[in-house]
């Protein structure tokens, strides 16, 4: 809040998109009123359409594996207050080739461990129906334990 002389005027709240690609999730979001500070994707090529979908939105390239929740909170000038993110499903999904030793399985763990770091209000997370399959169950499940009793966690369609 911000406020003077018994005038308060609500800021809105700071929300981040991990793994933005060219920015539906931020779609979505500006869509509900939650305009996201910051985003961040690895993808050069795959985030080249983001400013110009998003030009309120400051696009950050990183390696979210490499990212600290401490860094995103300071690109986003402060507490974060909701986390969207969409990680790379490829390896989950099942009209993909659903390799359990694709690298990039192990971003749905560096999700939620930076939803844990960045503590926010709430987050929202989309991925696929494969991450409830037996082969990638497990993976979710270690993910999810990053966040324990502290959010209501629906996992929808699985």
């Amino acid at each position: 809040m911000i406020g003077g002389k018994g005038c308060f005027v609500q800021e809105a709240p700071r929300i981040v998109d991990l793994f933005c690609g060219c920015g539906g999730f931020s779609l979505g979001a500006e869509a509900a009123g939650l305009a996201p500070t910051v985003a961040f994707d690895v993808d050069p090529i795959l985030t080249s359409s983001f400013s110009v979908n998003h030009p309120h939105t400051r696009l950050k390239l990183a390696d979210l594996s490499k990212v600290t929740g401490a860094e995103i909170r300071q690109e986003a000038g402060g507490q974060v207050d909701g986390v969207f993110g969409g990680p790379p499903c490829q390896a989950f999904s099942a009209i993909g080739h659903r390799n359990v030793n694709d690298p990039r399985r192990t971003l749905l763990g560096h999700f939620f461990r930076l939803v844990s770091e960045l503590n926010p209000s709430f987050f929202v997370m989309e991925n696929v129906k494969g991450l409830g399959y037996a082969d990638a169950r497990p993976t979710l499940d270690d993910a999810l334990s990053l966040v324990p009793g502290k959010y209501n966690v629906l996992v929808d369609g699985i």
